[in-house]
């Protein structure tokens, strides 16, 4: 069945003629308890002329209805539905739907900072950048946090800055976000480059792709250090399902972005490829084994074999053992040691010790 032939539009007629400054695109699915606030955080602040594409994913709760609905009550807001795809092919539809000088993606479940309009007004009224990298809010049980980027302010125009900005995103996976929702990106960069979302369902992450090849092709970034996002990290939005074939995933995505980078660049950021497929498939399996496993009613040698899987895998092997350990913390070379050595056995036991030690100690 073809997809496209699938999908149903809400598009009502609109006043305002010209393209608008900016495009929010929300993926939506199953999220009905959330779209209204996420909505409201963008209809009652933003003053420049912006669209809403709220693209309803195959939803199977209210969430279709909740959409329309919301078309219906504001001539910014349309509503497309089709059949589900996952978060990458929802986001796809609506950049081909997109008409904004500017393009935010926006998930459906978190929602704008407030008092945000003149810090948009100001970025998007001023000259024109490819990407624009902004700080966020995380709600952590209730709690807010604020996560400021590593990267320092300005523009970033240059090839030197560059491959410092890509440096520091593949070499610190796990503290530079690179989720599609913390950038603003112009429409027409997107449109030139060709750039789109590989699904998550074969690569494992749909974001990583997208901002690295578009960090690559850029030819200006600004980084500002101003909160205009809000990520909701409530319980149940993040590692609800075990997440399976997550080490043949992450090896698909080396290698597209191995020949991505190679078709633009060569070979020059191998060694820093090579680390961000290490550490961030290590640290994402090592999290639904180890820490997770009782999560998903499973045992812990279920997650030592898997692991031991992990180890094997042909394309993870290799790059362990090209991978140079100068410059490593001693902790990371102890793990590519022990990964090396297929030494599995040393972690389970760290982590199943850890555990016991932490059921005693709230006893």
């Amino acid at each position: 069945m073809n997809e496209k032939n699938n999908i149903t539009m809400h598009l009502p007629k609109k006043t305002v003629t010209r393209s608008p400054a900016i495009s929010f695109i929300l993926p939506v699915y199953n999220v009905a308890d959330y779209i209204p606030r996420c909505v409201e955080s963008i209809t009652g602040q933003i003053t420049l002329d912006y669209e809403i594409l709220l693209v309803d994913d195959g939803s199977t709760d209210d969430s279709g209805t909740i959409c329309d609905e919301l078309a219906n009550s504001n001539e910014h807001i349309h509503a497309i539905h089709k059949p589900n795809g996952g978060l990458a092919s929802a986001r796809n539809y609506g950049l081909d739907h997109a008409s904004g000088k500017y393009i935010f993606f926006v998930d459906s479940d978190d929602y704008l900072a407030s008092d945000i309009t003149q810090s948009l007004e100001r970025l998007l009224s001023g000259p024109s950048y490819d990407i624009i990298k902004f700080d966020y809010l995380q709600n952590i049980s209730s709690k807010q946090h604020r996560i400021t980027s590593s990267v320092p302010s300005g523009v970033i125009s240059d090839e030197a800055g560059k491959r410092k900005l890509i440096c520091e995103a593949l070499n610190n996976e796990h503290t530079f976000v690179l989720s599609a929702w913390s950038y603003i990106y112009r429409r027409k960069f997107i449109e030139n480059e060709q750039l789109r979302f590989v699904s998550e369902r074969e690569i494992g992450s749909e974001d990583f792709p997208f901002t690295l090849e578009a960090f690559l092709v850029a030819r200006s970034i600004l980084v500002i250090h101003e909160p205009l996002y809000v990520y909701d990290l409530r319980d149940g939005s993040l590692t609800s399902t075990y997440r399976t074939n997550i080490p043949e995933k992450y090896a698909k995505l080396y290698q597209l972005l191995k020949r991505y980078y190679h078709q633009h660049v060569g070979d020059e950021y191998d060694q820093s490829l090579r680390e961000f497929y290490i550490w961030s498939t290590y640290g994402l399996c090592s999290t639904l084994e180890y820490r997770l496993h009782n999560k998903w009613g499973r045992t812990m040698k279920q997650a030592s074999q898997a692991m031991k899987h992990l180890f094997n895998l042909p394309d993870f092997r290799q790059a362990i053992l090209e991978h140079d350990c100068h410059g490593d913390s001693i902790k990371r070379k102890i793990l590519i040691t022990i990964m090396r050595h297929r030494w599995e056995w040393l972690l389970s036991s760290f982590y199943a010790c850890k555990q016991q030690l932490g059921r005693l100690l709230h006893q």
